[in-house]
């Protein structure tokens, strides 16, 4: 039997998950900041955050597909150490709660 994918059904479930921000160094001064988990109902609406994020912060961000990071979904990266303003915008902005969001890395 297949199994097909229901976009309602597979938002919802996301709702719910954990959101994980890492913050990777990238050589000695430069690092990463990866977002995963955070999802949006549609690919525009996804554009849309990147988009803000990128004006708002003044910075390079892409929405990628990282295998080591998350096999199954893609996930936002963005260049510096931005984790904790990134989790400001989401519960302010976008309505997250505290208790969903794990920092990983430098804090």
């Amino acid at each position: 039997m297949t199994d097909f994918f229901d976009t309602n059904t597979e938002v919802e479930n996301n709702l719910n998950l954990d959101i994980n921000i890492f913050v990777q160094q990238r050589g000695t001064r430069k690092s990463d900041t990866i977002i995963k988990g955070l999802f949006f109902p549609t690919k525009e609406e996804s554009k849309a955050f990147l988009s803000i994020i990128k004006k708002k912060f003044g910075v390079n961000g892409s929405i990628k597909k990282m295998e080591d990071i998350d096999p199954l979904n893609d996930v936002f990266q963005f260049t510096g150490d931005h984790g904790i303003k990134i989790k400001d915008v989401l519960i302010k902005d976008y309505s997250k709660k505290e208790e969903n969001f794990k920092l990983h890395g430098n804090k």
